[in-house]
């Protein structure tokens, strides 16, 4: 039995000279690992689910090298769910070996999840599940453009529908009271790493020396990367109304000590997006609402940032009114609260509402309206630093969902 998949397929891959691959799920990062290990000179077969889905970046590679001399791949379109996890090789020998499990061909599947996979060498089995797969791929559809582009708007929408289920989930896992011995927190392969999160142990707050502030400078390098990845992304992702800071270093918060600028207690460092330099008018950018990725020493948050403390008080004013005098505002702003699901929150100064707890309009027009604009006014999530969804492969999707979750929210405060 094999609990890490990309140990075992490392060993076998590059001795591959033919393999076939059906996969319910395939991510990038899996994909390019199955590329890098194979030789240059093996052929390949796919198969490929769109249920869970599969990333449409793959699918596109995908068709691009399909019916060449070193590629055929198929995807999967029936009505029943497609959700094999099989990898059979041929290798230069003529020898056989399949591994047959519960690992899909994506990061976690491979390497970082809890998974099980069996072996399989005799030759009679491994030609069984040749002909399994050929029978599949009989049965499957090429893969078109026409296809790929109304994928790839489905795709966005499904990653918003899991978000929804995701979040619902762990807000029910958080209430259990889970005595059992914890294990030891696993970041490898995270986007942030142990030495970003200790940057801001509690030691750290206040100390101004260089060797903190190279540290924390590490995590602002690591923030304007993730801004580099998802950026871009904005247009796609329908996010036209968040703004990058105009200026280039203050796109990501200080990871100084400045003083009258920020406060003396560095605690946090954020990547955050917000109103356009013309929309500010002659405020500035922290004092409208603000979308943005947080890390602080045990967790990353995504939070939409209302208001920070005696700040936004226009946005939270017309808020307040908005919600006090419009039923049809009202109504609205209260779904697109509940659609962000039981992981979400809302705070306003010490005072904490979770998402999970709300049953009426009524009951969040109430707790909204406490807000006395002297207090941060926050609607966001934590993350664990080991939660997958943060992983360097997963990373970018997340962000742009829950940004685009949050985006709805962000328009009916905006002024």
């Amino acid at each position: 039995m094999i609990s890490s998949l990309e140990s075992e397929l490392k060993i076998h891959l590059p001795a591959a000279k033919e393999i076939f691959v059906a996969s319910a799920l395939i991510s990038p990062k899996g994909f390019d690992f199955l590329k890098n290990n194979l030789p240059p000179s093996c052929f390949c077969n796919y198969v490929v689910g769109i249920d869970l889905p599969s990333s449409p970046y793959v699918l596109e590679e995908l068709m691009e090298q399909n019916d060449s001399s070193k590629l055929n791949a198929r995807i999967y379109n029936s009505s029943k769910t497609f959700h094999p996890k099989v990898y059979i090789l041929r290798k230069q020998d003529n020898s056989l070996i399949a591994f047959v499990g519960s690992a899909n061909t994506t990061n976690g599947g491979l390497s970082t999840n809890i998974e099980m996979t069996v072996s399989i060498e005799d030759s009679i089995q491994c030609n069984q599940l040749i002909e399994w797969f050929n029978s599949l791929f009989n049965q499957s559809s090429k893969i078109t453009q026409e296809f790929l582009e109304k994928y790839k708007i489905a795709f966005k929408k499904i990653k918003r529908n899991q978000a929804i289920i995701r979040s619902d989930i762990t807000g029910i896992s958080n209430t259990l009271n889970n005595n059992t011995a914890q294990p030891l927190l696993n970041i490898q392969g995270q986007f942030f790493k142990s030495n970003h999160f200790e940057a801001y142990n509690p030691r750290y707050y206040k100390d101004y020396l260089k060797p903190a502030n190279d540290r924390r400078k590490l995590v602002k390098n690591r923030l304007q990367q993730l801004h580099n990845l998802i950026y871009p992304q904005f247009p796609a992702w329908g996010l036209n109304a968040l703004n990058k800071h105009y200026h280039a270093q203050n796109i990501v918060s200080s990871h100084t000590y400045r003083k009258n600028f920020n406060q003396p207690s560095l605690e946090s460092i954020w990547l955050h997006y917000g109103y356009s330099k013309p929309e500010m008018k002659d405020a500035s950018f922290i004092d409208h609402p603000r979308i943005q990725v947080i890390l602080r020493w045990k967790y990353i948050g995504i939070w939409f940032v209302i208001g920070k403390d005696g700040g936004c008080y226009s946005e939270r004013r017309k808020l307040k009114e908005d919600l006090e005098n419009s039923v049809f505002f009202s109504e609205l702003f209260y779904q697109e609260v509940l659609n962000l699901g039981g992981s979400y929150w809302i705070n306003i100064g010490s005072k904490k509402l979770n998402v999970s707890e709300i049953t009426s309009r009524k009951q969040l027009k109430y707790f909204i309206q406490t807000d006395e604009y002297s207090d941060y006014f926050i609607v966001g999530r934590d993350y664990k630093i080991d939660d997958l969804s943060l992983s360097e492969e997963n990373i970018a999707d997340t962000v742009l969902t829950e940004f685009q979750r949050l985006y709805p929210i962000y328009k009916l405060v905006h002024l």
